[in-house]
């Protein structure tokens, strides 16, 4: 891996092992797990949505349409255009229990903004606490992010757990201005 700004990778290794220490998770390779993936080449893409989901005052922007209409491919358009740092989680079945889900948010906000996890010390915590505990800490936490930044969840309509899909309504309800 070629590394372009030492001070940036450091800041991110930093915060990676921050992360988790503080989730108890491994979480050393995160720089290039939340990447987001290619637009890819001669895609019909909607000038109209993509002007649409990068106007200034958008905070959160969700995109539905039936399968194979291209979302993925839009967000990833406009990930591509955009000068903020982004973050890419795919929604897995993995990720559909709230300890799991944390981890990718809390280690994909550390990746591209000044989030800081403390306060979401999560090692133990009962299934039940995560929507009255830590869910309310990963949104002020989030509001406290000064970075500007993007993340996209794809797939996020896959979440069925109660406390997975708090943690995204929490994070979500507190998207800092920019």
């Amino acid at each position: 891996r070629h590394v372009t700004d030492p001070a940036r990778f450091l800041r991110q290794q930093l915060r990676c092992r921050h992360h988790a220490g503080v989730l108890g998770t491994n979480a050393m390779n995160c720089g290039s797990r939340y990447e987001p993936p290619r637009p890819g080449d001669g895609l019909a893409l909607r000038s109209k949505v993509l002007e649409q989901l990068s106007g200034p005052t958008v905070k959160v922007a969700v995109i539905t349409a039936p399968a194979g209409y291209g979302k993925t491919s839009h967000a990833a358009a406009l990930v591509a255009h955009d000068s903020r740092p982004a973050a890419w989680i795919d929604v897995e079945a993995r990720l559909d229990i709230a300890p799991g889900l944390l981890a990718e948010l809390v280690g994909a906000l550390c990746h591209v903004t000044d989030f800081d996890p403390a306060g979401l010390e999560a090692v133990g915590v009962a299934s039940a606490e995560y929507s009255t505990i830590i869910a309310p800490a990963l949104g002020r936490a989030a509001r406290r992010c000064s970075v500007p930044f993007v993340l996209v969840l794809d797939d996020v309509h896959l979440l069925s757990d109660h406390a997975a899909t708090d943690l995204i309504t929490a994070l979500i309800s507190n998207v800092p201005d920019g």
